[in-house]
C-alpha cells in the first residue's frame, strides 16, 4: 500500500503551475550532487541563505514536483527488466497491482508489442527468480512476460544530472572523492534503514533513530557506512514533464560484448541518457533516454549510431505514462503522490 505520510493532498497538486523554474532546477541538481549536505552548504552554492533553500525544497516536495529517495545499489541486489503484455482492458488493473508490490521499482505504460515496462529487484537471485517466474506471470490480467536479467548496470538515474549549475557552484558542492570501501555483508538492520531513507533521503539522523528504535550515533554510523561502501544510492528526482523532458524512450541495442564498457562511457556523456545496462537476451544492451520532443526519438537514435558504428538497434519504445519510478507513485503529470518502500514485505519500519 502507498505510504500515506508521503501522499500529496489533491488540492495542493491541482494548484501546481506545471513547470519548474530555473532556481528549482538548480536546487534539484545541488541535491543530486550532495543529497544529504546541510542547507548551510546548499544555500550558499545557490546564492541564497540556508533557510530560503530549505523552504524552496519543502515547497517542491509538498507539490510533488521533486523528491529525494534512497535504495540499495545494484551491487547488493539482483535486478531485471520485464516486459508485460496485459489482457484486453486490464492495463489499469495490472498497473495498480504491480505498483503496490515493493519489489517492483518502476512501472511504465509503453508503446510496442508489450503494454508495460517494469523494473524489479530482489535481495537475492532466488528471490528475483520467484518474482519474475512465479509472481509476475500469474498476476491477474497478465497475459505474457519477457524477462531481461540485468547483468551490469553502468549508469542509472542516481548518476544523472540536471546540468543547471555552473562550474563554481558545482565546486562548492563536490564531495571529496574517495575510493569505495569494500561492501560488507548487508545486515537486516540496513534494509530497514534504507527503507526509511527511501521515504525521504534527507531525513535527519534523529528522525531515523526514533523510527528505528536505535541510538542516533548508531544511525549516523550505519548511514556513513552505507555511503562509503556505495551500498545505497541517493536519488533526487522530479516531475519529468515539469522540468522540460516530457518523453522517455527505451532502446534495445545489440553490441559486441567487448565494446559494452566503452559504449557505456560514450553514451554516459550524452545529457539525454538516464540508464545504460547490459542485459540478457537477443539485445544485450538497454538504454533509456529522456527527450524533449517526439522528433528527438529518432534523432537521438541516429546520434547513438553515429557515435557507435557497431551498434544495432533491435527495438525502441516510448513511455506513455510512468505510474511508478523507483518506489514513488506518480500521477498522470509525473508528480509524486505516494511511496511504496522497496524490499520484501515486513522489512520496513
Amino acid at each position: 500500500m502507498p505510504d500515506a505520510s508521503t501522499e500529496v493532498p489533491e488540492e495542493r497538486r491541482d494548484a501546481v503551475a506545471g513547470s519548474l523554474q530555473e532556481s528549482d532546477l538548480a536546487l534539484i541538481e545541488a541535491l543530486q550532487r550532495s543529497p544529504r549536505a546541510p542547507w548551510s552548504q546548499i544555500g550558499p552554492a545557490l546564492g541564497v541563505d540556508a533557510t530560503s533553500a530549505a523552504r524552496r525544497w519543502h515547497r517542491l516536495v509538498a507539490q510533488g514536483l521533486a523528491w529525494l529517495t534512497a535504495y540499495p545499489s545494484a551491487s547488493t541486489t539482483s535486478f531485471a527488466y520485464v516486459d508485460v503484455r496485459c489482457r484486453p482492458n486490464t492495463v489499469d488493473d495490472v498497473t495498480r497491482h504491480l505498483c503496490a508490490l515493493p519489489q517492483v521499482l518502476s512501472v511504465e505504460e509503453v508503446t510496442g508489442d508489450f503494454d508495460l515496462f517494469v523494473t524489479v529487484a530482489a535481495p537475492t537471485p532466488a528471490a528475483l527468480a520467484a518474482l519474475v517466474r512465479r509472481d509476475l506471470p500469474t498476476a491477474p490480467g497478465v497475459e505474457a512476460t519477457a524477462i531481461h536479467l540485468g547483468l551490469r548496470l553502468y549508469q542509472e538515474g542516481s548518476g544523472w544530472r540536471m546540468r543547471a549549475l555552473d562550474r563554481q557552484q558545482r565546486s562548492l558542492l563536490a564531495p571529496q572523492q574517495q575510493p569505495p570501501r569494500r561492501s560488507p555483508t548487508a545486515a537486516t538492520a540496513d534494509a530497514a534503514l534504507i527503507a526509511a531513507l527511501g521515504r525521504d533521503g534527507r531525513r535527519s539522523h534523529q528522525e531515523l533513530a526514533r523510527d528505528l528504535g536505535v541510538s542516533e550515533a548508531t544511525v549516523r554510523r550505519r548511514v556513513q557506512r552505507l555511503m562509503e561502501t556505495r551500498s545505497v544510492h541517493f536519488r533526487c528526482d522530479f516531475a519529468q514533464r515539469a522540468a522540460g523532458w516530457p518523453l522517455a524512450a527505451t532502446y534495445r541495442l545489440d553490441l559486441p560484448a567487448h565494446q559494452l564498457t566503452a559504449a557505456a562511457r560514450t553514451l554516459g556523456l550524452m545529457p539525454e541518457v538516464r540508464l545504460c545496462s547490459a542485459v540478457s537476451g537477443t539485445a544485450n544492451f538497454l538504454v533509456i533516454a529522456w527527450l524533449r520532443t517526439t522528433e528527438d526519438v529518432t534523432g537521438f537514435e541516429a546520434h547513438m549510431c553515429e557515435q557507435l558504428p557497431d551498434l544495432r538497434v533491435r527495438d525502441r519504445t516510448v513511455t506513455l505514462v510512468t505510474a511508478k519510478r523507483m518506489g514513488r507513485l506518480l500521477d498522470p503529470h509525473g508528480r509524486a503522490v505516494g511511496h511504496v518502500p522497496w524490499g520484501n514485505p515486513g522489512t520496513t519500519p
